[in-house]
This record gives structure tokens, C-alpha cells and sequence, in this order.
């Protein structure tokens, strides 16, 4: 396992790729570039760790229909 943060890992990609202390509630403009680089490097698959009362809406989301 590699762990690199997100500005020493931009330009490069990795089958997958794990943000973690994701708070989107709390999420200005810089921190939004931020994860877009982060998550724009899985070439695979992204796995986003955010705080429990966000992971409860996420939830509710995924059973919506495409």
C-alpha cells in the first residue's frame, strides 16, 4: 500500500484510490479542487471516508434509480 497525499500524487494514478476525512458539509472551494484531483486519479476504483451522518444520506441516495 502507497500513501501519498493528494499534492505529491497529482499527475499520477493508481488503480485505486481512498480520500479519507471527507467532509462535505464543511467543504469550501480549496478543498473541493482538492478531491477532485484526489478522486480524478482512480483509474479503477474510489473509496471516499466521510463522517457517519454523511455516509447515512449517502445510503438513502444509491436507492434512488439511476
Amino acid at each position: 500500500m502507497l500513501l501519498e497525499s493528494i499534492y505529491r500524487f497529482k499527475g499520477q494514478s493508481a488503480p485505486c484510490v481512498v480520500l479519507t476525512e471527507v467532509d462535505f458539509d464543511t467543504l469550501d472551494d480549496q478543498a473541493a479542487c482538492k478531491i477532485f484531483v484526489g478522486a480524478t486519479r482512480a483509474t479503477m476504483k474510489l473509496i471516499v471516508v466521510a463522517p457517519n451522518a454523511r455516509r447515512a444520506r449517502s445510503k438513502r441516495c444509491r436507492d434512488l434509480p439511476p
